[in-house]
């Protein structure tokens, strides 16, 4: 991942670019065990 550094001087915009990166990939995390356990369900 590329680290924007003009991004991480500008106050706050950092952290909560970095929190919805990380919430977005426990999304993407909890979607593909969803998949996986509705093909073992299967």
């Amino acid at each position: 991942m590329v680290v924007d550094l003009s991004q991480e001087l500008s106050p706050g915009v950092g952290p909560a670019k970095r929190m919805v990166q990380v919430f977005f990939n426990m999304l993407a995390y909890q979607q593909r065990y969803w998949d996986a356990e509705v093909l073992a369900a299967r």
